[in-house]
Protein backbone atom coordinates (compact mmCIF):
# COMPACT_ATOMS: atom_id res chain seq x y z
CA UNK A 1 0.00 0.00 0.00
CA UNK A 2 1.32 3.44 -0.56
CA UNK A 3 1.77 5.91 2.06
CA UNK A 4 -1.64 7.31 3.01
CA UNK A 5 -2.18 8.68 6.34
CA UNK A 6 -5.34 9.49 7.94
CA UNK A 7 -5.21 11.49 11.03
CA UNK A 8 -8.26 11.80 12.91
CA UNK A 9 -9.44 14.78 14.83
CA UNK A 10 -8.53 18.47 13.59
CA UNK A 11 -7.13 19.91 16.90
CA UNK A 12 -3.58 20.59 18.20
CA UNK A 13 -2.20 17.47 17.63
CA UNK A 14 -3.76 16.03 14.55
CA UNK A 15 -2.68 19.66 12.93
CA UNK A 16 0.43 19.82 14.22
CA UNK A 17 0.81 16.05 12.37
CA UNK A 18 -0.74 17.07 8.92
CA UNK A 19 1.39 20.25 8.78
CA UNK A 20 4.29 18.03 9.68
CA UNK A 21 3.67 15.04 6.87
CA UNK A 22 2.57 17.86 4.40
CA UNK A 23 6.07 19.85 4.44
CA UNK A 24 7.16 15.71 3.56
CA UNK A 25 4.67 15.63 0.68
CA UNK A 26 3.09 12.76 2.36
CA UNK A 27 -0.61 11.92 1.05
CA UNK A 28 -2.81 12.99 4.27
CA UNK A 29 -6.48 12.80 4.83
CA UNK A 30 -7.75 15.08 8.16
CA UNK A 31 -10.83 13.67 9.11
CA UNK A 32 -13.07 15.85 11.53
CA UNK A 33 -16.27 16.87 12.34
CA UNK A 34 -15.86 20.62 12.22
CA UNK A 35 -14.81 22.77 9.46
CA UNK A 36 -12.27 24.49 12.17
CA UNK A 37 -9.67 24.22 14.11
CA UNK A 38 -10.14 25.64 17.34
CA UNK A 39 -7.69 26.93 19.85
CA UNK A 40 -8.93 24.76 23.03
CA UNK A 41 -6.54 26.86 25.47
CA UNK A 42 -8.30 30.17 25.11
CA UNK A 43 -11.95 28.60 25.16
CA UNK A 44 -12.21 30.23 28.87
CA UNK A 45 -12.27 33.87 27.07
CA UNK A 46 -14.86 33.00 24.38
CA UNK A 47 -17.22 32.17 27.33
CA UNK A 48 -16.53 35.05 29.44
CA UNK A 49 -16.96 37.49 26.67
CA UNK A 50 -13.39 38.28 26.36
CA UNK A 51 -12.88 36.90 22.76
CA UNK A 52 -15.37 36.71 19.47
CA UNK A 53 -15.55 32.64 17.94
CA UNK A 54 -13.73 33.62 15.04
CA UNK A 55 -10.15 34.84 17.15
CA UNK A 56 -9.51 30.96 18.38
CA UNK A 57 -10.97 29.51 15.40
CA UNK A 58 -9.54 29.02 12.04
CA UNK A 59 -10.83 27.07 9.18
CA UNK A 60 -9.37 23.69 8.12
CA UNK A 61 -9.06 24.54 4.46
CA UNK A 62 -7.61 27.73 5.09
CA UNK A 63 -4.36 26.08 7.39
CA UNK A 64 -4.08 23.84 4.80
CA UNK A 65 -4.68 25.91 1.03
CA UNK A 66 -0.75 25.60 0.72
CA UNK A 67 -0.47 21.51 0.80
CA UNK A 68 -1.85 20.03 -2.14
CA UNK A 69 -0.95 16.38 -0.33
CA UNK A 70 -3.43 17.00 2.43
CA UNK A 71 -7.15 16.49 1.88
CA UNK A 72 -9.65 17.94 5.02
CA UNK A 73 -12.85 16.04 4.81
CA UNK A 74 -15.50 17.41 7.20
CA UNK A 75 -17.64 14.66 8.54
CA UNK A 76 -18.82 12.83 11.12
CA UNK A 77 -16.51 9.46 12.37
CA UNK A 78 -18.89 6.42 12.85
CA UNK A 79 -16.39 3.54 13.64
CA UNK A 80 -13.10 3.25 13.92
CA UNK A 81 -11.20 -0.38 13.68
CA UNK A 82 -7.58 -0.03 14.06
CA UNK A 83 -6.59 -3.79 13.52
CA UNK A 84 -7.04 -2.83 10.15
CA UNK A 85 -6.03 1.07 10.07
CA UNK A 86 -9.83 2.15 8.69
CA UNK A 87 -12.24 4.94 9.56
CA UNK A 88 -16.12 4.18 8.53
CA UNK A 89 -17.94 8.00 8.13
CA UNK A 90 -21.50 8.50 9.00
CA UNK A 91 -22.89 8.16 5.46
CA UNK A 92 -21.05 4.73 5.25
CA UNK A 93 -18.00 5.76 3.17
CA UNK A 94 -14.85 3.85 4.52
CA UNK A 95 -11.23 5.11 4.32
CA UNK A 96 -7.97 3.00 5.14
CA UNK A 97 -4.49 3.89 5.50
CA UNK A 98 -1.19 2.48 5.79
CA UNK A 99 -0.88 4.75 9.33
CA UNK A 100 -3.55 6.35 11.10
CA UNK A 101 -3.39 9.43 13.39
CA UNK A 102 -5.72 8.96 16.11
CA UNK A 103 -6.51 12.42 17.57
CA UNK A 104 -9.46 12.81 18.67
CA UNK A 105 -9.17 14.94 21.79
CA UNK A 106 -10.80 14.61 25.36
CA UNK A 107 -14.47 15.01 26.37
CA UNK A 108 -15.49 15.76 29.94
CA UNK A 109 -15.67 12.83 32.61
CA UNK A 110 -18.32 13.63 35.14
CA UNK A 111 -16.91 10.76 37.04
CA UNK A 112 -20.92 9.67 37.96
CA UNK A 113 -21.31 13.00 39.88
CA UNK A 114 -25.69 13.11 39.35
CA UNK A 115 -26.93 16.07 37.61
CA UNK A 116 -23.46 17.07 36.27
CA UNK A 117 -24.13 16.16 32.68
CA UNK A 118 -27.44 17.44 32.60
CA UNK A 119 -26.45 20.80 34.21
CA UNK A 120 -23.01 21.53 34.41
CA UNK A 121 -21.06 23.52 31.44
CA UNK A 122 -17.90 21.81 30.21
CA UNK A 123 -15.24 23.72 28.13
CA UNK A 124 -14.35 21.17 25.21
CA UNK A 125 -15.34 22.89 22.37
CA UNK A 126 -16.58 25.88 20.51
CA UNK A 127 -20.00 24.89 21.38
CA UNK A 128 -19.35 24.68 24.96
CA UNK A 129 -17.94 28.08 24.83
CA UNK A 130 -20.89 29.53 23.22
CA UNK A 131 -23.34 27.93 25.07
CA UNK A 132 -21.83 28.75 28.75
CA UNK A 133 -21.69 32.35 27.20
CA UNK A 134 -25.15 32.67 26.25
CA UNK A 135 -26.00 31.54 29.31
CA UNK A 136 -24.08 33.88 31.73
CA UNK A 137 -25.18 36.73 29.61
CA UNK A 138 -28.57 36.17 29.72
CA UNK A 139 -28.95 35.89 33.30
CA UNK A 140 -26.15 39.54 33.43
CA UNK A 141 -28.56 41.16 31.09
CA UNK A 142 -31.46 40.27 32.96
CA UNK A 143 -29.71 41.44 36.21
CA UNK A 144 -28.60 44.38 34.79
CA UNK A 145 -32.18 45.23 33.81
CA UNK A 146 -33.51 44.65 36.64
CA UNK A 147 -35.57 41.38 35.51
CA UNK A 148 -33.91 38.88 36.93
CA UNK A 149 -35.67 36.82 40.17
CA UNK A 150 -32.76 38.14 42.14
CA UNK A 151 -32.65 34.72 43.92
CA UNK A 152 -29.60 33.64 46.01
CA UNK A 153 -27.58 32.35 43.25
CA UNK A 154 -28.70 33.64 39.95
CA UNK A 155 -25.31 35.21 39.20
CA UNK A 156 -22.88 32.99 41.25
CA UNK A 157 -20.97 30.66 39.42
CA UNK A 158 -19.23 27.56 41.15
CA UNK A 159 -16.16 25.99 38.66
CA UNK A 160 -15.20 22.51 39.61
CA UNK A 161 -11.71 21.28 39.23
CA UNK A 162 -8.62 23.70 40.15
CA UNK A 163 -6.66 22.80 36.76
CA UNK A 164 -5.59 25.07 34.00
CA UNK A 165 -9.40 25.49 32.60
CA UNK A 166 -10.89 25.31 35.91
CA UNK A 167 -7.91 28.71 37.26
CA UNK A 168 -8.38 30.53 34.21
CA UNK A 169 -12.18 30.12 33.92
CA UNK A 170 -12.17 31.22 37.54
CA UNK A 171 -9.95 34.42 36.87
CA UNK A 172 -12.35 35.85 33.63
CA UNK A 173 -15.02 35.75 35.67
CA UNK A 174 -14.52 37.07 38.77
CA UNK A 175 -12.74 39.80 36.42
CA UNK A 176 -15.98 39.98 34.41
CA UNK A 177 -17.74 40.51 37.58
CA UNK A 178 -15.38 43.31 39.31
CA UNK A 179 -15.66 45.29 35.66
CA UNK A 180 -19.54 45.41 35.63
CA UNK A 181 -19.69 46.56 38.72
CA UNK A 182 -17.12 48.83 38.96
CA UNK A 183 -18.97 50.46 35.93
CA UNK A 184 -21.99 50.30 38.04
CA UNK A 185 -23.82 48.36 35.43
CA UNK A 186 -24.30 45.57 38.38
CA UNK A 187 -24.69 46.34 42.06
CA UNK A 188 -23.79 43.07 43.09
CA UNK A 189 -21.51 40.86 41.28
CA UNK A 190 -21.81 37.24 41.37
CA UNK A 191 -19.40 35.28 43.71
CA UNK A 192 -17.61 32.84 41.88
CA UNK A 193 -16.17 29.85 43.80
CA UNK A 194 -13.80 27.60 42.70
CA UNK A 195 -13.90 23.89 43.96
CA UNK A 196 -10.84 20.77 44.07
CA UNK A 197 -10.59 17.65 45.95
CA UNK A 198 -6.88 18.27 45.98
CA UNK A 199 -5.14 20.51 48.40
CA UNK A 200 -3.73 23.01 45.84
CA UNK A 201 -4.76 24.51 42.70
CA UNK A 202 -2.56 23.54 39.58
CA UNK A 203 -1.76 20.61 41.61
CA UNK A 204 0.79 19.33 38.66
CA UNK A 205 2.78 22.36 38.46
CA UNK A 206 5.63 24.01 41.25
CA UNK A 207 4.62 24.69 44.39
CA UNK A 208 4.54 28.85 42.95
CA UNK A 209 2.14 27.95 41.05
CA UNK A 210 0.24 26.68 43.18
CA UNK A 211 0.65 29.92 45.91
CA UNK A 212 0.47 32.14 43.11
CA UNK A 213 -2.88 31.01 41.60
CA UNK A 214 -4.33 31.09 44.94
CA UNK A 215 -3.69 34.64 45.86
CA UNK A 216 -4.27 36.20 42.67
CA UNK A 217 -7.86 34.44 42.45
CA UNK A 218 -8.41 35.41 46.14
CA UNK A 219 -7.15 38.96 45.31
CA UNK A 220 -9.72 38.97 42.23
CA UNK A 221 -12.84 38.50 44.94
CA UNK A 222 -13.07 34.10 44.22
CA UNK A 223 -13.76 31.85 46.59
CA UNK A 224 -11.25 28.92 47.14
CA UNK A 225 -12.28 25.71 48.59
CA UNK A 226 -10.05 22.58 48.48
CA UNK A 227 -9.61 19.14 49.38
CA UNK A 228 -13.85 19.34 48.86
CA UNK A 229 -15.44 17.13 46.53
CA UNK A 230 -18.69 17.74 44.30
CA UNK A 231 -21.24 14.99 45.23
CA UNK A 232 -24.36 16.56 43.15
CA UNK A 233 -25.13 19.15 40.93
CA UNK A 234 -28.28 20.96 39.88
CA UNK A 235 -29.83 23.83 38.29
CA UNK A 236 -29.84 25.65 41.22
CA UNK A 237 -27.30 24.71 43.57
CA UNK A 238 -24.53 22.25 44.08
CA UNK A 239 -24.04 19.88 46.74
CA UNK A 240 -21.05 18.87 47.76
CA UNK A 241 -18.99 15.74 50.14
CA UNK A 242 -18.77 17.89 53.30
CA UNK A 243 -22.96 18.34 53.34
CA UNK A 244 -22.84 21.90 52.22
CA UNK A 245 -25.05 23.90 49.45
CA UNK A 246 -23.85 26.67 47.10
CA UNK A 247 -26.81 28.04 45.54
CA UNK A 248 -25.55 28.78 41.33
CA UNK A 249 -27.16 28.81 38.43
CA UNK A 250 -24.01 28.48 37.20
CA UNK A 251 -21.80 25.55 37.37
CA UNK A 252 -18.99 25.13 35.11
CA UNK A 253 -17.41 21.54 34.60
CA UNK A 254 -13.41 21.45 34.45
CA UNK A 255 -12.87 18.76 37.25
CA UNK A 256 -11.75 16.10 34.34
CA UNK A 257 -11.40 14.53 31.09
CA UNK A 258 -11.48 10.82 29.26
CA UNK A 259 -10.84 9.84 26.18
CA UNK A 260 -13.35 10.55 23.01
CA UNK A 261 -15.72 7.43 22.54
CA UNK A 262 -14.61 6.85 19.12
CA UNK A 263 -10.55 6.01 20.24
CA UNK A 264 -12.45 3.95 23.29
CA UNK A 265 -14.17 1.83 20.95
CA UNK A 266 -11.14 1.34 18.39
CA UNK A 267 -9.68 -1.85 18.98
CA UNK A 268 -6.89 -1.21 21.88
CA UNK A 269 -8.30 -1.32 25.53
CA UNK A 270 -8.74 2.05 27.17
CA UNK A 271 -6.56 2.93 29.53
CA UNK A 272 -6.94 4.88 32.49
CA UNK A 273 -9.76 7.95 31.63
CA UNK A 274 -10.69 5.97 28.97
CA UNK A 275 -7.47 7.04 27.03
CA UNK A 276 -5.00 4.78 24.43
CA UNK A 277 -2.01 3.77 26.30
CA UNK A 278 1.01 5.02 23.64
CA UNK A 279 4.66 3.93 23.80
CA UNK A 280 7.02 6.61 24.02
CA UNK A 281 7.27 7.38 20.08
CA UNK A 282 3.53 7.36 20.44
CA UNK A 283 3.01 4.16 18.52
CA UNK A 284 0.01 1.59 19.89
CA UNK A 285 1.63 -1.62 21.28
CA UNK A 286 -0.10 -4.51 19.25
CA UNK A 287 -1.10 -2.31 16.28
CA UNK A 288 0.69 -1.78 13.86
CA UNK A 289 1.10 1.59 12.16
CA UNK A 290 -1.23 3.59 14.79
CA UNK A 291 -0.09 6.17 16.59
CA UNK A 292 -2.21 7.92 19.28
Amino acid sequence: MAEHVLVLGGGLAGVAAALRLGDEGVDVTLVDRNDYHQFQPLLYQVASSQLPVEDIARPHRTIFQGYPSVTVLTADVAAATLSERRLVLADGQTLTGSHVVVAAGARPNFFGVPGAAEHAFPLYSVADAERLRRHLQQLLQEAMDGEGPGDPGTLDVVVVGGGPTGVETTGALAELMHALQQTGRLERPGQITIVDRGKALLAPFSSESHEYSHRKLTEAGAVVRLETGVSAVHADRVEFDDSSTIPARTTVWGGGESGAAIAQNAGPAPGHGGRLDVRPDLTVEGYPGVYA
